[in-house]
């Protein structure tokens, strides 16, 4: 029984497995072979975990099990959220107590599931690593995008406002400069017509609407 995901994913999902007991986690995904769906990178230490004192980035969930210290794994846990606030990070144990449940759900714990039997933690496992992990790819491959874009806009000679509900979410250096602020933040989340005065009769969220809905 391999572990699969039912999304349709350009690429297998990349899910790191942290447990000292390497017979589980061999039942899961015999021999780590990668499927279709799912590559396990599997150590068995926290230690392991980390490359030069981070966590890689490539990586799409965390799984860990109760091999690993409650405790630690609560260490565990928090040091990946400084880290990485938003990356699904899954606990697999026979049983946790609800004190301790409470706080690795305060700490950014995705889900809490049981390390019972093979058929029942594979389904499980797998539809929160499909709810969770594909999220979690698809928020990052728009960050990328959105990063991507606002380079594109810093870069431009033209001064530049995005707005949304009046407000401005985005301005470039130039129309920093142009506006005699010191930085581009201090722009953000002001009202457009705050900042731009028109020497018209006509509100700037009015003109914005006509320029969308015309010419």
């Amino acid at each position: 029984m391999t572990l699969q995901s039912r999304s349709t994913l350009s690429s297998p999902l990349e899910v790191l497995f942290v447990s000292s007991d390497t017979a589980y986690v061999e039942r899961l995904s015999p021999q780590h072979r990668n499927t279709d769906h799912l590559s396990i990178t599997h150590v068995e230490s926290i230690d392991g975990a980390f490359v030069g004192g981070s966590i890689p980035d490539g990586f799409d969930a965390i799984v860990c099990d109760n091999s690993i210290v409650t405790s630690e794994a609560m260490t565990f846990l928090q040091l990946v959220r400084a880290q990485r606030p938003l990356l699904p990070f899954v606990f697999l144990a026979e049983e946790i107590d609800d004190g301790s449940l409470g706080e690795m759900l305060s700490a950014g714990l995705t889900e809490s599931l049981s390390k019972g039997q093979r058929a029942e933690t594979v389904e499980r496992l797998s539809t929160v690593l499909e709810a969770s992990a594909v999220s979690y790819r698809h928020r990052r491959q728009f960050e990328r995008s959105e990063s991507h874009a606002r380079g594109v806009l810093n870069a431009a000679p033209d001064g530049m406002f995005v707005v949304r509900d009046g407000r401005i979410e985005f301005a470039n250096g130039r129309i920093a400069e142009t506006l005699s602020y010191h930085v581009p933040e201090q722009l953000r989340d002001r009202a457009i017509d705050d900042v731009v005065q028109l020497a018209w009769e006509l509100s700037v969220e009015t003109l914005l609407a006509e320029t969308a809905d015309g010419p």
